[in-house]
């Protein structure tokens, strides 16, 4: 499923064009880049990562998806297993009473300071994805979505929209 979404991705969005937001045309072109390559985990990774973020590394390594590139103000990276690992470790100093050592951040979305989470807990929620925003406290982040591949899926056919929101 992930690589089949990857694919189509890449197809329908690799050359930038407008999206609809809220039923209309966005007022910028987006576009989604994928790394040429994918990547497996680093040796030193200490997180249990859901089979849908794993499948989508090993094709690729990062993205932009739904990336505005003339103005660099809208979009979601999702990181490279090694900058998830800094991005975590340097969250986790910044704000460790909100976050849990089972919150793993895969992404970053462009124009603003939330964080895509995935849960590592395999006794609760594993593979949920969560929002992290940057000045609510943890229980008034909300989860959008089951699973990688679900948040992917929702967030692909909002051609980038932050669905949550609405």
């Amino acid at each position: 499923m992930i690589e089949q979404l990857i694919n189509k991705l890449k197809l329908l969005w690799q050359d930038p064009k407008f999206g609809i937001h809220n039923g209309e045309k966005t007022i910028f072109k987006l576009s989604c880049e994928f790394s040429q390559k994918g990547t497996s985990l680093p040796s030193n990774f200490n997180f249990p990562i859901h089979k849908d973020l794993v499948n989508f590394w090993l094709k690729a390594e990062s993205a932009k998806l739904f990336y505005d590139k003339e103005y660099g103000q809208w979009g979601l990276e999702i990181l490279s297993p090694k900058d998830a690992i800094r991005e975590t470790n340097e969250e986790n100093q910044l704000r460790p009473k909100e976050y849990l050592n089972t919150d793993f951040i895969i992404g970053r979305f462009i124009g603003d300071a939330d964080r895509l989470i995935i849960c590592c807990d395999k006794q609760n929620n594993f593979g949920e994805i969560k929002l992290a925003l940057p000045i609510d406290h943890r229980e008034d982040w909300p989860t959008i979505a089951p699973s990688f591949a679900d948040f992917l899926v929702e967030y692909a056919k909002k051609d980038g929209e932050k669905y949550w929101e609405n």
